[in-house]
């Protein structure tokens, strides 16, 4: 048995018994098996009656689980913090005020009625449309142009 082996290689020497495995029969009998050495034993050795082993173990369920409601948890946080700084932005929502609506419309607030808002969009026309307050994207801070994100 003259096998070259490449540098650096380790040799890989496998050890057990000589002869080849023993194929269980078929049926198998109720509650013995054949294991590989051609001896018998009875079901539950290593194995529960009637269950097979799972390759990632009963905690992977667990685990995956755990990290899915985690998942759950930070999106959730996420969405409540970006509604809680909208409804403060609406709010503090004042005359005089440069702002840009969802349609990309940019303005300067004239007035504030309710749940209304009032932009004066050109100054040489004095031309005025009226938004809901909630049609607000973006307060606009001075100097500042239209939204980057």
């Amino acid at each position: 048995m003259n096998q070259v082996i490449p540098p650096g290689a380790v040799p890989l020497i496998l050890t057990g018994p000589s002869s080849a495995p023993v194929q269980p029969p078929l049926g198998g009998g109720a509650g013995s098996t054949v294991t590989n050495t051609g001896e018998s034993g009875v079901a539950g050795q290593g194995e529960t009656a009637g269950q097979p082993a799972t390759p990632f173990g009963a905690d992977m369920l667990m685990w995956m689980v755990v990290i899915f409601a985690v998942f759950i948890g930070l999106s959730l946080m996420s969405g409540r913090k970006e509604k809680r700084r909208r409804r403060e932005m609406l709010k503090q929502l004042s005359k005089n005020s440069s702002v840009q609506t969802i349609g990309g419309i940019m303005g300067s607030v004239v007035e504030v009625k309710g749940d209304f808002v009032v932009l004066q969009v050109d100054e040489s026309s004095k031309t005025r449309m009226t938004f809901s307050r909630a049609a607000i994207q973006q307060v606009l801070e001075p100097g500042e142009e239209a939204a980057s994100n």
